[in-house]
């Protein structure tokens, strides 16, 4: 009798490769996610999920406003990408950004069918 191969999906990863994280934030950054969550009506995990970061199953992030961290369980690539995009948007948010004006700013480029970090962003094509 043949034995069943299970066919596993790139997201799949032994328990052991996923780490704790923690990255401080600013309380602008904070209120900044906060609001993105508002908008967009998911969790802080779905967030980054739609904005191209891998969540393998176990997998998580969560916003800890009180010590103003996102707390992040996952691998040390994945966590590596989210801290980047974390990075972004503490960068953005260091000039005359708003939280109000980013989110703007990312809505009209969701909009416009483009990702909200200029890594994710999907080709035009020019007709």
């Amino acid at each position: 009798m043949l034995a069943q191969i299970e066919d596993k999906s790139s997201t799949s990863v032994s328990k052991a490769s996923l780490q704790s994280w923690s990255f401080p934030i600013d309380e602008q950054t904070d209120k900044t996610l906060k609001l993105f969550m508002r908008y967009e009506k998911c969790s802080l995990t779905v967030f980054f999920k739609r904005n191209g970061i891998v969540f393998p199953e176990g997998s998580k992030c969560s916003l800890n406003s009180k010590k103003n961290v996102v707390d992040v369980f996952n691998t040390h690539q994945n966590a590596s990408i989210l801290m980047s995009m974390l990075g972004k948007i503490m960068l953005e948010l260091s000039g005359e950004m708003t939280p109000e004006k980013l989110l703007k700013k990312i809505k009209t480029q969701d909009d416009n069918n483009v990702s909200c970090f200029p890594s994710q962003r999907k080709p035009r094509h020019k007709e």
